[in-house]
């Protein structure tokens, strides 16, 4: 269950979506849940630029480079 759709991005190629649930990835006309190794948390905007594709989560900031996903720590979240 992804609850509400909030956005899309195109990046390498492969479509990122940002929902209620988290993160996802559209495989076919499946949403897979994608595992950054972290909680992103409820997701709100994608953003794609310069080789790197951003999510803008409710209280969470990560970003991903095409290998690995890097949680961006804010002293006011968790």
């Amino acid at each position: 269950m992804t609850g509400d759709l909030w956005c899309v991005e195109v990046f390498q190629k492969k479509i990122y979506v940002a929902a209620d649930a988290g993160l996802f990835l559209l495989e076919g006309k499946n949403l897979i849940q994608v595992d950054t190794k972290f909680n992103v948390g409820e997701g709100h905007r994608l953003h794609a630029n310069d080789g790197v594709l951003w999510y803008f989560g409710i209280e969470k900031l990560c970003f991903f480079d095409g290998k690995k996903w890097t949680y961006v720590r804010h002293p006011d979240n968790d």
